[in-house]
């Protein structure tokens, strides 16, 4: 039935005038014509998605390159940490050196390339693990920077009371050092992944270590082999954290 003024005057809502003539559509008309202005066109979406990619690729080099200097600073604080005793300068660079040494047999590059891709490898291997341990989930642990930083401190601290307390014995002072990581390892991550990879780590600078020197030197101190294993778990402890703050 053809409707008449009078009775589209009674049937449309009292504050019509004010709305414009959509509000007398059906759920469904409305619903076509709101998806109609909202739905992105495929054009308007290739520039935004293409940025999106370089941002994501330019962060990944970045963070990749974080961790590949990282690595070269971890090398060199490793030739310059020893204690009042029988730690020497240059021992804690044993295990790098020997690993450099056989990568360039590999490849001849520079030693700061082995550096910079042992750091990158450190960090990377963090996140990945995390995944796998959490079948994708995020550690549980605070992935700020000031959680970096505390360990960087906690780092710095431990060099300073390696070189400058007055230890009885080098076993005294790498066995304080170990009691120490276990405590930094519990306070600031506790997680599985950094406690297997750390101890994977430690366990083969240990192993390169021993069978090298006691080759050519005929035996490896105590002190020593338990050194090696504090510095590279506390190191791997740090990468760790960074390598999950950079890439979660």
């Amino acid at each position: 039935m053809k409707q008449s003024d009078s009775v589209t005057n009674l049937t449309k809502p009292t504050l019509y005038s004010i709305y414009d003539k959509d509000v007398t559509n059906s759920e469904l008309d409305y619903k076509l014509l709101k998806e109609k202005f909202t739905k992105p066109k495929r054009e308007e979406l290739s520039p935004h998605k293409s940025g999106k990619n370089y941002q994501k690729v330019s962060y990944v080099v970045i963070s990749m390159a974080i961790l590949f200097w990282m690595g070269v600073l971890f090398a060199k604080l490793s030739t310059e940490l020893y204690d009042n005793k029988s730690l020497k300068k240059w021992m804690l660079s044993y295990t790098l050196a020997e690993f450099t040494q056989w990568a360039q047999s590999a490849i001849p590059v520079s030693p700061f390339v082995v550096y910079g891709a042992l750091g990158v490898l450190c960090g990377i291997s963090v996140p990945v693990m995390d995944n796998i341990l959490l079948n994708g989930g995020k550690a549980s642990q605070d992935l700020d920077l000031k959680s970096v930083m505390k360990c960087l401190n906690a780092l710095l601290g431990v060099c300073l009371g390696i070189r400058t307390i007055q230890w009885s014995s080098s076993l005294q002072a790498a066995t304080a050092w170990g009691l120490l990581n276990i405590i930094l390892w519990l306070y600031f991550d506790g997680s599985a992944s950094i406690l297997i990879m750390g101890l994977v780590v430690s366990g083969l600078s240990v192993i390169i270590t021993f069978s090298t020197l006691t080759v050519t030197n005929g035996g490896v101190p105590w002190f020593y082999l338990l050194y090696i294993v504090d510095f590279y778990f506390l190191s791997y402890l740090i990468f760790g954290k960074i390598g999950r703050y950079l890439f979660h």
